[in-house]
């Protein structure tokens, strides 16, 4: 492995590559500090993630052995998505699903997938989806990956809780292993409904608008809301609460992924809480009521992180060992409390995320 450029190449995929990014993925992403858990995406999770991404920004890196057959063993991907950071708007590319086959990890090989990304960026020029004759021109990129980035202290890091739903679940898999107090009941009758396109203008406008409180937010058009809000079977579920008058006053949604508990070879059923505004209501009522319909919906575990107003959830929660960064290397963000980022992974779940200018 002396030679790196003779035998690694990196390559454009598209969704036709589908199988092998899967395969990748769910053997070689994410895992915890104890390396007892991975996590997972099913195969319509990323086929959904994936359509957002523009041509040429699903990056692979492949391995080429002594037959001459190409193998996957890296991948990189960037879609745009809209943020706000201190009253500023910004467009910028989100990098996500950097992953490394373990084999071929320690090489120094992530460089050639980052650097093949950035040559694209520059030479397409890619435009925001929306904007397909607008070229864009920011040299600032949100990057989302499973490792912190050595040479940079983060400005912000969140850390993630979670919410026992299926607690024989997960008693089974050693996810708990003291006596933790039940959940709160769950109301025989629920008020939420399953989010529709015709809800979304006015879910676009309240969630925008409840996020202006915020330094560090992300902004929705109806057409991005339409993507990573509306309801899409085992990908995403998001919920409203309306009043007498047909008025949305709540909202609520979540990513549902996985995690591959190694040991036990079980798969654990993770609700991501992604995206919410409350008026009616309290948050602690909110996420009761999406518990219940979690339940229906075969989650096994809620996981958050303490920004936003989650730390307010004031029932059973625990610590996890996931972590969230957040880095804004030329950008003037200093010491921003974790209460006042309102960015999301998407539902992807890692534990790194950057700002910084190419």
């Amino acid at each position: 492995m002396t030679d790196i450029k003779s035998s690694f190449y990196p390559r454009i995929l598209s969704l036709k590559h589908i199988n092998e990014i899967h395969s990748l993925l769910n053997n070689h992403y994410v895992e915890n500090e104890n390396n007892t858990c991975r996590l997972t995406y099913s195969k319509d999770y990323l086929y959904w993630y994936l359509k957002r991404v523009p041509k040429n920004f699903i990056i692979g890196l492949v391995y080429q052995d002594d037959s001459d057959s190409y193998k996957l063993i890296g991948l990189i991907t960037a879609i745009y998505i809209d943020v706000i950071i201190n009253n500023v708007a910004k467009n910028v590319p989100y990098i996500s699903l950097l992953c490394m086959h373990q084999k071929f990890r320690g090489y120094g090989l992530n460089k050639i997938l980052i650097d093949s990304l950035k040559r694209n960026l520059f030479l397409h020029n890619i435009p925001h989806p929306n904007e397909s004759n607008v070229p864009k021109k920011n040299n600032e990129v949100i990057f989302f990956s499973e490792a912190a980035l050595g040479e940079y202290d983060p400005s912000i890091t969140l850390k993630c809780y979670a919410i026992p739903v299926n607690y024989k679940k997960l008693y089974e898999v050693k996810f708990l292993e003291n006596d933790v107090s039940e959940l709160p009941d769950i109301p025989e009758t629920n008020p939420l409904h399953l989010l529709k396109e015709a809800d979304l203008p006015e879910v676009t406008d309240k969630l925008n608008g409840y996020m202006r409180k915020f330094p560090i937010k992300m902004s929705f058009t109806i057409d991005s809301a339409k993507h990573f809000l509306l309801p899409k079977k085992n990908i995403v579920y998001s919920f409203v609460n309306k009043n007498s008058d047909g008025e949305i006053t709540d909202f609520i949604s979540f990513y549902k992924n996985y995690y591959y508990c190694i040991k036990q070879q079980k798969m654990l059923s993770i609700g991501v809480l992604s995206y919410y505004f409350y008026e009616s209501m309290t948050l602690d009522e909110l996420v009761v009521l999406v518990i219940g319909k979690m339940i229906g919906y075969g989650i096994d575990q809620l996981n958050f992180y303490n920004n936003l107003d989650n730390m307010t959830i004031s029932f059973t929660k625990y610590l996890t060992d996931t972590n969230l960064k957040f880095y804004f290397i030329g950008d003037p963000v200093h010491k921003t409390p974790e209460r006042d980022v309102y960015l999301s992974d998407l539902g992807l779940n890692g534990n790194s995320m950057s700002i910084f200018p190419f």
